[in-house]
């Protein structure tokens, strides 16, 4: 439960940063800013208490540990971090004060030190969501004094810390508000307890106040919450969906159709887990925890139209019949994949017996495959079972799998895709 770092680039693409430190508490989850052009990453940890640590990345020393601690976060909430000016500030349920919120902010003077924003406790399992409107902090949760309806709280020099009586219908049990600013205008999104799990798009102007915009969909699953951010102009938000089983929504607003739906699935999502979202330049991604075990929405077994653990399939041997037959290729591949209905993710490829100076030739045929054809040399071999990891396939393709060594007999087998089941392999 230590916290990797991975960044991307166009020359090594993914690549892991190294960055550890001590376990996240149980069913909580990181927050990231940065503070100019230094990174920072915030978490309960598990290791002290569940109080909060404060990493900072700068070229010379890596990550390192700022020393950020103050009480204890509660169970399995998270914090919110955002930058208000040149000021980095931390907004915790604090399991020390009956759940309710901490504001906690940085100086060069002072350090780290709380600004006593306390208010209604939060409700259990939830967490609060912060974001700048114009030059002013606002902080969005759902108050578990008031049955899980959402508090709005705002921040001027005049009066401090004030409410703003934000309420709408109950959030759902332990899911927690997202918030962005669209333009000039603060939007709240959450699931909707009072509404099946569906989701809430409540938005404020000087004119109406606090309003709901009525964004429903399919309902969020069990413990999970929505994220949103701007792409460009265009509001996205991305949740959970429970009707399809435990698979992301993307949902699109824009002024002709409204909210309307972008079809982006892929792998379910783990139980109680929620997806992130960023823009990176002019490019959104989306990070989620993918289901090893089976989502809520998946079956969990080898078997039906949804698979979310890894399955192997070990292609047949060819068999060695007589002395004739010794110069024949007997390398041993085996394929790991999941599935959802007609769509087919390769999570990995073992591969013992490749020849010295064998090659490796698949070719893939149909309308889903990603690329026609790999081609790879026993010394090559890694780079492209890496390189493998992940590709997806559509119900009817099939892959030519093929390994050659000078003076044997190639092993040649087949591999077809199929709608909801594991792949059939044959040699031929």
């Amino acid at each position: 439960d230590t916290i990797d770092d991975w960044s991307w680039n166009s020359t090594t693409g993914w690549q892991q940063l190294f960055f550890y430190g001590d376990p996240v508490a149980a069913r909580s989850s990181p927050a990231a800013m940065m503070d100019g052009g230094t990174p920072n990453v915030f978490y309960a940890d598990g290791a002290k208490g569940d109080t909060i640590d404060d990493w900072s990345w700068n070229s010379t020393t890596g990550w390192q540990q700022l020393f950020f601690y103050g009480d204890p976060v509660a169970a399995r909430s998270s914090p919110a971090a955002m930058m208000d000016g040149g000021t980095p500030n931390v907004f915790y349920a604090d399991g020390a004060k009956g759940d309710t919120i901490d504001d906690w902010s940085w100086n060069s003077t002072t350090g780290w030190q709380q600004l006593f924003f306390y208010g209604d406790p939060v409700a259990a399992r939830s967490s609060p969501a912060a974001m700048m409107d114009g030059g002013t902090p606002n902080v969005f949760y759902a108050d578990g004094a008031k049955g899980d309806t959402i508090d709005d709280w705002s921040w001027n020099s005049t009066t401090g810390w004030q409410q703003l009586f934000f309420y709408g219908d109950p959030v759902a049990a332990g899911s927690s508000p997202t918030a962005m600013m669209d333009g000039g205008t603060p939007n709240v999104f959450y699931v909707d307890g009072a509404k099946g799990d569906t989701i809430d798009d409540w938005s404020w102007n000087s004119t109406q106040g606090w309003h709901q915009l009525f964004f429903y969909g399919d309902p969020v699953a069990a413990g999970s919450s929505p994220t949103a951010m701007m792409d460009g102009g265009t509001p996205n938000v991305f949740y959970v969906d429970g009707a399809k089983g435990d698979t992301i929504d993307d949902w699109s607003w824009n002024s002709t159709q409204g909210w309307h739906q972008l079809f982006f699935y892929g792998d379910p999502v783990a139980a109680g887990s929620s997806p992130t979202a960023v823009m990176d330049g002019s490019t959104p991604n989306v990070f989620y925890q993918w289901a090893p075990s089976g989502g809520s929405g998946g079956t969990g077994t080898s078997t039906g139209p949804v698979v979310t653990h890894a399955v192997t399939l070990a292609l047949p041997v060819p068999a060695a019949r007589g002395r004739k037959h010794r110069r024949q290729v007997h390398a041993k591949i085996v394929l790991s994949w999941t599935w959802n209905h007609s769509r087919t993710r390769l999570q990995g490829v073992r591969i013992t017996g490749m020849p010295r100076h064998g090659r490796l030739t698949i070719e893939c045929r149909g309308r889903g495959c990603p690329r026609s054809g790999y081609v790879a040399t026993a010394h090559q071999l890694g780079p492209l079972l890496k390189a493998l990891r992940g590709t997806r396939y559509r119900a009817g393709d099939r892959l030519l799998i093929t390994i050659l060594a000078p003076g044997a007999k190639s092993e040649r087998a087949e591999v077809t895709i199929r709608n909801g089941a594991l792949p059939r392999a044959k040699l031929i």
